[in-house]
């Protein structure tokens, strides 16, 4: 194995686990293909998600502008042509039945023609999400399609590129796994969704609670109440805005009186997180009185000092009360209370309040 393969190795190893590495890496793999740059796609049910070499950022914002990866030919004819999770690179030959018909395409003739490319070399995968991931190294067009040795080079690298991938996408499912299990050692059923309601990770809890909501086609998550089950549906739709119904409540059918609340709470990702189908954690919350820290926690990775400046908005302090009684300045306890509401995508105290209410546990009890 070259160096040049083996820094190759280690530099996507690195990014499988450190999204953020992406572009560098993507950069590098554009130099060693001797090609204009390198873009990684995710098509789920949350979009069409790119991390790309910084020589492609026009490019990309373009192509999510104009929503071209739904209007290109390429990733149709490889999954017409059977060819996702070819261990391969593909190129023209795969995507087009002519060198013409490449030209025709939307994304080639409009994105990358008048940047001075048009020829591509990459792969399509499954992730275990089911989410569609490409792989493409645009070529420069007057170097021609890439083909021979090029692609050859390109075929020596798949193996490493591919489960790199494959790593980014088990570990984001890890991430929302592990929030899912949290909530089932707090006694809370839950289950990650995606904006259609689909359930891609449910906790050992979920089917204690099937007096509340079932799966339909023995996946996608609906609430037995009809009236509660259309706003879940409309709060899956909106979770992700500034506004929108993220609480439904749950009326005992008896006595009407509400028994507990359905929270609906964004997986809030940073942008260089594209993997995923998950938008949403559905949590069933009982009536309860005093905010549980580690609920807040588990869900919204608080620090110590946010989860108590939390606490304490909640219970109805001011920043100057909380400032005082904790010996720390005006100005810290803004910038906690700043990245608490951030986290927990909250835009007004009273918001934040009332999440905090929702997030809590029997005063002087355990979770139930």
């Amino acid at each position: 194995m070259s160096d040049a393969v083996l820094d190759l190795e280690q530099r996507a190893y690195e990014a499988a686990l450190l999204p953020e590495f992406w572009p560098d890496v993507l950069e590098r793999l554009s130099r060693f293909a001797g090609a204009a740059g390198t873009g990684l796609v995710t098509l789920n049910e949350r979009g069409a998600h790119i991390l790309c070499s910084p020589s492609l950022d026009e490019a990309r914002a373009q192509i999510l502008e104009g929503n071209y990866m739904a209007r290109s030919g390429r990733a149709e004819a490889v999954m017409r042509k059977g060819l996702v999770g070819q261990p391969r690179f593909l190129n023209e030959h795969d995507y087009y039945d002519s060198l013409d018909d490449a030209m025709t395409d939307p994304i080639v003739r409009d994105v990358f023609r008048p940047r001075g490319m048009g020829w591509a070399s990459g792969f399509l995968m499954r992730t275990p999400e089911d989410d569609m991931l490409i792989l493409n190294v645009e070529q420069h067009y007057d170097k021609g399609p890439i083909t021979g040795e090029a692609l050859a080079a390109l075929d020596g690298v798949y193996s490493i590129f591919a489960r790199s991938a494959m790593i980014t996408a088990r570990a984001d499912l890890a991430r929302v796994r592990t929030t899912i299990e949290t909530l089932a050692d707090l006694g809370l059923p839950a289950a990650a969704v995606t904006p259609s309601g689909r359930i891609t990770v449910a906790n050992e809890l979920f089917a204690s609670a099937s007096a509340v909501w079932t799966t339909r086609m023995s996946e996608r998550l609906a609430l037995l109440d009809p009236g509660a089950n259309s706003n879940l549906a409309q709060a899956l739709e909106t979770v992700h805005g500034n506004s929108g119904q993220r609480s439904i409540p749950l009326r005992d059918r008896q006595s009407n009186l509400i028994a507990g609340v359905v929270q609906v709470i964004p997986i809030r990702r940073a942008v260089h997180d594209i993997f995923g189908s998950s938008s949403a954690i559905v949590v069933l919350n009982r009536t309860r009185t005093t905010p549980d820290a580690r609920l807040v926690h588990a869900l919204f990775d608080l620090t110590p000092a946010e989860i108590g400046v939390a606490e304490k908005i909640a219970a109805g302090q001011s920043v100057s009360q909380i400032a005082g009684a904790t010996g720390r300045s005006l100005a810290t306890i803004r910038n906690q209370l700043k990245s608490v509401m951030e986290k927990t995508g909250t835009s007004r105290q009273a918001e934040l309040t009332l999440l905090m209410t929702q997030l809590s546990i029997p005063a002087g009890g355990e979770p139930k």
